[in-house]
């Protein structure tokens, strides 16, 4: 039986199973678990995986509160971050605002589940 992957513990995104071949360089013959969305992962596993799924499934979890990051924020830390780096976000086309917006948005909610700690 096929354990289920649970959900990312930093964003909530969908988490799959790479498992690397040929030609994958020094990741050759290992496997790893990483979220589809924040890009996220554990370690590359090698040779026993017996508990590899499970050490996904038993990391730290999201608290069950809802913590919603508003478009509001969103652009705001996208904005602020545009005036640290001397770009105006009002010249970047709306796919780059709203891929900013979106990369903020998993920051910030990676942000609200750790209390603001690194």
């Amino acid at each position: 039986m096929k354990a289920e992957l649970k959900p990312c513990p930093f964003c909530g995104g969908k988490a799959e199973r790479i498992d690397f071949g040929p030609g994958d360089g020094e990741n050759e013959g290992g496997s790893c678990i990483a979220c589809t969305q924040c890009e996220s992962s554990g370690p590359v596993e090698f040779g026993y995986k017996e508990n590899f799924v499970s050490n996904w499934n038993t990391r730290a979890q999201p608290p069950a509160v809802g913590l919603d990051v508003t478009d509001a924020m969103a652009t705001a830390a996208a904005r602020e971050w545009c005036a640290l780096t001397d770009t105006s976000f009002d010249r970047l086309t709306s796919y780059q605002q709203h891929r900013a917006m979106e990369d903020f948005r998993i920051v910030l909610k990676a942000a609200l589940r750790t209390g603001g700690g690194a």
